[in-house]
């Protein structure tokens, strides 16, 4: 009786991590009509920023607010240099690529394909 208890609640904890990614997803793709898999991203960077402080032997309560805020601030950043950046310009390609890039599969797709954009403007060729 007890395993079935203990499933029932992992059950739960992960249909409810689930549930919050997927809503994640829905109100960014509603709010800018791209599908964002970067969250997924953001949220493990958020996970492991957590995890480190935990094994730095930082109180438990003191590591989960401080990873609010350090997540906040690094959600923030990229919002202010990239996004917002991008939507001066009135374009979607930039948004999109970064999105799709930061994928698990293509994050580090995006780091070399960012420098080779780099390269292409410095060169005046974009």
């Amino acid at each position: 009786m007890q395993e079935l208890f203990q499933q029932v609640v992992i059950g739960l904890a992960s249909g409810s991590i689930y549930g919050l990614l997927a809503l994640a997803l829905v109100l960014i793709h509603r709010a800018t009509g791209v599908i964002n898999f970067a969250q997924g991203e953001m949220a493990m960077f958020s996970t492991y920023i957590a995890w480190q402080l935990v094994q730095w032997d930082v109180p438990y309560w003191l590591a989960f607010a401080s990873t609010i805020v350090i997540s906040f601030a690094g959600g923030l950043a990229i919002q202010r240099v990239v996004i917002r950046r991008d939507r001066e310009r009135r374009t979607r390609q930039c948004s999109e690529r970064l999105q799709r890039d930061a994928s698990p599969c293509g994050r580090h797709g995006f780091w070399s394909g960012a420098r080779a954009e780099i390269d292409r403007q410095q060169a005046g060729l974009a």
